[in-house]
């Protein structure tokens, strides 16, 4: 499997105390969620691959 699809990612930490820091923080935890989520389907696309050859 290549390393790209399994290499660490940070985890945001949330320091806010208003509910504006909590909207910002919403967008960024999208924003991980959807690289993950990215990465997941690469996965499963290289183990497709895999299968085939």
């Amino acid at each position: 499997m290549p390393s790209a699809f399994i290499a660490h990612l940070d985890k945001t930490p949330f320091n806010g105390r208003t509910y504006g820091d909590v909207t910002q923080y919403s967008v960024i935890l999208k924003r991980e969620r959807d690289i993950c989520l990215n990465r997941i389907d690469k996965i499963r696309e290289w183990q497709v691959e895999q299968a085939q050859h």
